[in-house]
């Protein structure tokens, strides 16, 4: 085929191989594991087969020569990019190596390929009455990653999520402050970025995002002096899904004030409280935190 067809025509031919079918069958495979070029079957949201799985044919040298499967893996990338959550990444050493680790051993690097990528952020760690904090260094880190290993960025699709189980709104603007200039930029030189919230009960792939909702005109207009909360306070209390408990946008200037209290209070036991294996959450002391990106500050 390499020496019969030109590359206008193969390009149609593997586009034709990565149908729907074919491309269910192979979805996951480069959401890579953390720091190590390995391949694993991942889906938002559903627990991880385990092991690893075959190949898929068209890039197996075992079947096919070495630049049919190289021309077949850089279809992949194009082809599959209007595939939500096909390129999925879920903590910051992921960005690195779904980028840059060559995980079929192609010689093909994702960064010169990917046309899409779905980032699922998640904005807490569980603690017992104590608001989480947002790591900005470490966001901004991820994000600049992106900015730079991202090299044909018209027409990219970057689809952000950003998950709660227990929901505040006062860390949002400290992630708008770091968002929106970077979507700004992305969006600039034509990438197609979208940004919503999500609601869930915990972090476990299995458990659904029970309510959503889209950030991209907070993310359009924004600035410091925007007032969105009441718009956003109008959707979550109209969401049954969301339990009382996790309503923590109701009382957040209540719970700043106690914090402050027990600082002026106790200032030499101002770090007791994350060391106790007591403060966790016994209803989601399973949570899976390393499989999603935390914004929290690791003290």
């Amino acid at each position: 085929m390499q020496a019969r067809l030109p590359r206008e025509l193969r390009d149609l031919i593997y586009d034709y191989i990565w149908d729907e079918d074919f491309l269910g069958l192979t979805s996951g495979y480069m959401s890579p594991a953390a720091g190590s070029s390995t391949y694993l079957w991942l889906k938002p949201h559903l627990r991880p087969r385990g092991g690893h799985s075959t190949k898929p044919i068209v890039i197996n040298p075992g079947y096919v020569d070495l630049d049919t499967a190289r021309e077949a893996l850089e279809a992949y990338y194009r082809v599959s990019a209007y595939r939500k959550d096909a390129f999925l990444v879920r903590s910051p050493e992921r960005i690195r190596s779904l980028l840059h680790d060559d995980v079929f051993n192609l010689g093909v690097l994702p960064t010169e390929h990917l046309r899409a990528m779905d980032l699922h952020l998640t904005q807490e760690q569980f603690q017992w009455d104590t608001p989480a904090k947002i790591n900005e260094a470490m966001l901004s880190e991820a994000f600049a990653q992106l900015t730079k290993g991202i090299r044909r960025k018209k027409d990219f699709k970057l689809r952000i999520m950003i998950t709660q189980t227990e929901i505040r709104l006062k860390q949002w603007d400290l992630l708008f402050g770091i968002l929106v200039p970077f979507c700004h930029a992305f969006q600039a030189e034509g990438a197609q970025v979208s940004v919503s919230w999500g609601y869930t009960r915990s972090n476990w792939y299995s458990e659904t995002i029970r309510c959503v909702y889209s950030l991209d005109e907070i993310i359009r207009v924004w600035t410091p002096y925007l007032d969105w909360e009441e718009k956003v306070i109008e959707f979550l209390d109209g969401q049954s899904e969301i339990t009382d408990s996790r309503r923590k946008y109701r009382n957040e200037d209540e719970e700043e004030e106690e914090e402050e209290e027990e600082d002026v209070s106790y200032p030499h036991e101002s770090n007791s409280d994350e060391s106790d294996p007591d403060e966790s959450d016994s209803d989601e002391s399973d949570s899976d935190d390393s499989d999603r990106m935390s914004l929290v500050d690791d003290k």
